[in-house]
């Protein structure tokens, strides 16, 4: 089991920072809402505060078996091919440079025909921001708003800067 830190996972550096989840919570409450490679479940804890209704997806059962054991409603499946479950919200934290535009283009796509009318959230570190901008699918369908986190929860690698949060809202079904 990996070392918690107040209470989440600390070996884990690319965690979403709690401020970011409480500045998004308008998004979250009274809404069901699926994290989307949710890893060990730390989003998922932070979001509970908000909703009783939120779910996890990701495809790494090493990573999965965390959330598992601290009881949180998880399942394994590959976000680009396997059917998402229906929610209103999609929380995806995904590394958007390094060549992963083409998998969340899919993810994205999956999303849309699960629900087309739900809100997709994406954060993303600050560099992450003109190749999200520029991925086909989001361009055509999306209305994409940006929001800055500012966030500081120490002083360790990845413990403080600002989270950029795409919001995107289907132009087509609103």
């Amino acid at each position: 089991m990996p070392k918690l830190w107040s209470g989440f996972i600390c070996d884990v550096p690319a965690r979403t920072p709690e401020q970011v989840i409480d500045k998004l919570k308008s998004y979250f409450q009274d809404k069901s809402v699926c994290d989307v490679g949710c890893g060990e479940g730390d989003v998922i804890t932070m979001i509970l505060k908000y909703t009783d209704r939120v779910c996890g997806v990701d495809w790494n059962m090493e990573r999965l078996q965390y959330a598992i054991d601290r009881e949180l409603n998880v399942t394994q499946g590959n976000a680009e091919d396997d059917r998402l479950p229906f929610t209103d919200v999609y929380y995806v934290w995904i590394e958007v440079g390094q060549g992963q535009q083409f998998k969340l283009d899919n993810i994205i796509k999956n999303i849309c025909i699960v629900n087309p009318k739900a809100i997709i959230l994406i954060p993303t570190d600050m560099n992450d921001l003109n190749e999200l901008e520029n991925l086909n699918y989001l361009s055509r369908h999306y209305k994409v708003d940006i929001i800055e986190c500012p966030y500081d929860d120490g002083d360790e690698w990845r413990q403080k800067g600002i989270v950029h949060v795409n919001i995107l809202e289907n132009i087509y079904t609103r």
